[in-house]
């Protein structure tokens, strides 16, 4: 074999691996460009959930006020619940007091029904 025709079948098998590598090239490109558009939509969820734990934190002091005000209203109900036995307590003795006091007295002190 002549020194042309061994140039020249280097020349093709050159040629032959210059379009493999400009094509794998081109997959390597159109790969790079739907790498970046993934990294473009993770940033825009990135996004999104940082809004949504903005919202998220802002729910939760609400929360907590809500939590603060019900313990506020569960103390005062607490409380009412305290006294209004006390007052029941009082009134029913009040009330035995009375039922004894006109018997004593001879003088009637409650309407009864009926008269």
């Amino acid at each position: 074999m002549d020194s042309s025709k061994v140039l020249q079948a280097i020349l093709e098998k050159l040629d032959g691996l210059e379009r493999a590598q400009q094509a794998a090239n081109s997959r390597l490109d159109k790969l790079e460009n739907g790498q970046q558009a993934a990294n473009s939509r993770l940033d825009g969820l990135e996004t999104k959930i940082d809004g949504l734990e903005t919202k998220i934190d802002g729910l939760e002091k609400g929360q907590k006020a809500t939590n603060g005000r019900l313990d506020k209203i569960e103390g005062r109900l607490s409380n009412l619940e305290e006294d209004s036995k006390i007052t029941r307590n009082g009134v029913n003795t009040l009330l035995d007091w009375a039922e004894r006091a006109q018997v004593q007295v001879q003088i009637p002190l409650f309407k009864k029904n009926g008269d």
